[in-house]
């Protein structure tokens, strides 16, 4: 019983466990710009999922998917800039977000989202 308390304590408190850290490596970028998720589009968008998840690990950039065709998985709604989001159709990713970018406004215009 009192192991069970200690679990439900750590899980609730924030504490992750050493395995989780190490399937999601911390991005890097500080501050992402256009040209930023313009490149990860570039290098993402059009690759089987194995290779996009291989090419995430190597570069040290989060990434999970989102939505696989057409259905929304289960995902945390932790906010984790920089961390991409990727919609998948027949094993390909078709499309990517990237947390903690916002295009910036133009007069007269809204900013997409």
């Amino acid at each position: 019983m009192k192991s069970i308390s200690i679990l439900l304590v750590m899980m609730f408190s924030g504490v992750a466990f050493a395995h989780e850290a190490k399937e999601q490596p911390r991005c890097e970028l500080l501050s992402i710009t256009a040209k930023d998720v313009e490149k990860a589009e570039k290098q993402y968008v059009g690759l089987k999922v194995q290779a996009a998840l291989k090419l995430a690990k190597q570069q040290k950039q989060m990434f999970r998917v989102v939505e696989r065709d057409g259905e929304p998985l289960m995902a945390t709604r932790d906010f984790r800039p920089g961390r991409i989001n990727a919609k998948v159709a027949d094993d390909k990713v078709v499309s990517i977000r990237v947390e903690g970018y916002r295009p910036v406004e133009k007069k007269g215009k809204t900013a997409q989202r």
